[in-house]
């Protein structure tokens, strides 16, 4: 049941980031996930993507913090992962 679970749950992630750009939450703030030519990032990235949270989490959710003083403002695992979270004009809310 944990492995299915957690099958579903990468799954989710992978394909909102890869094809749609966003999941629900960035959905909801206008934000989509970019690689560093403003494309969409694909399969892999967004797996590899993934896979770096873990290293923003260690230690003390740090890399979360990372925008606070990266000059392009990504997080510890979109430097990893070569993205960026942006919030396109045409997405931007009033």
């Amino acid at each position: 049941m944990v492995v299915l679970g957690t099958a579903v749950g990468v799954g989710y992630w992978v394909i909102l980031h890869a094809h749609g750009r966003q999941t629900v939450g960035k959905r909801a703030i206008g934000a989509v996930v970019a690689d560093m030519h403003l494309r969409p990032i694909g399969p892999g990235r967004a797996l590899a993507r993934l896979v770096a949270e873990i290293a923003s989490v260690m230690p003390f959710s740090l890399g979360y913090l990372w925008p606070l003083w990266d000059p392009q403002r990504q997080a510890f695992h979109d430097r990893l992962a070569g993205t960026l979270v942006i919030r396109p004009a045409h997405l931007q809310r009033g």
